[in-house]
């Protein structure tokens, strides 16, 4: 079994009929997961993946084909990856903030949306609170929360486990069919992740 890592990776988009492609993050007027969304966008997504021993390969698919697991091929292809970046770092995908814990849940508001939101919902009837967002009193822990998520988004993979990326530091990509390298991986995948999703 050989590990690869991912040196470089793009994703482009065909329009149908006219034989050019044009790199998904370079769509001004929509970002490229409301491109694959739109249904007026009619064609074609290639994805041009290099490995650092020298092997390069491309796959094509059209646009808004269905993935057997959920969604587009696509969005599976790329939320794979940002589950496995929160995993194995800790923190939020996009901003960077590492996963905390709190008090209880008037904490986090307070923490991440300031002190005016987290008062409104402490006016709010604990019935009220209790039946739509849990227990507000009780502590969280982002961790632990999302190693639950981790656990329901992998259930029915037999290859992928939060336990082996962490122990081993190995992901299965089941769309590029190898597995990955993820510490040497990552950054190549949040960097064009980022810009189209």
């Amino acid at each position: 079994m050989e590990i690869m890592t991912v040196t470089a990776l793009k994703i482009t988009y065909e329009d149908a009929g006219s034989n050019q492609e044009v790199p998904l993050e370079t769509f001004s007027e929509v970002t490229g997961m409301e491109l694959v969304n739109d249904s007026a966008y009619i064609g074609t997504l290639h994805y041009y993946v290099t490995y650092s021993n020298g092997i390069q390969r491309k796959t094509s698919w059209p646009k808004n084909e269905f993935s057997n697991d959920w969604g587009y091929i696509i969005e599976n292809f790329l939320q794979g990856w940002i589950m496995v970046y929160k995993w194995v770092n800790k923190k939020e995908f996009h901003t960077g903030i590492p996963f905390k814990q709190y008090e209880n849940y008037y904490a986090m508001l307070e923490d991440k949306h300031g002190p005016e939101m987290a008062n409104g919902f402490r006016e709010m009837p604990l019935d009220y609170m209790t039946e739509h967002y849990g227990k507000p009193f009780e502590p969280i822990d982002e961790c632990a929360d999302f190693a639950e998520q981790m656990d329901m988004y992998f259930e029915h993979d037999p290859l992928n486990s939060k336990e082996r990326m962490l122990a081993e530091g190995r992901y299965f990509d089941h769309f590029l069919e190898e597995w990955i390298d993820i510490r040497q991986s990552i950054a190549v995948m949040q960097e064009l992740i980022k810009k189209i999703y």
